[in-house]
């Protein structure tokens, strides 16, 4: 993010473990919205991950 501190950033798998802990409060029909910035290196690496993950 513009001004963010670049050397802080989300790592894909640990991501896919907090989607998975937040799938399990949902109720039924629930509706969850993942959000990611992939203009960096580990954004790109994410993004993979994720995609795999969704496949």
């Amino acid at each position: 993010m513009r001004g963010g501190d670049k050397a802080v950033s989300s790592e894909g798998d640990r991501r896919i473990e907090g989607i998975e802990e937040v799938v399990e409060w949902l109720k039924g029909g629930g509706v969850m919205v993942v959000v990611m910035y992939d203009g960096d290196g580990e954004g790109k690496r994410e993004k993979e991950v994720l995609v795999e993950y969704w496949r």
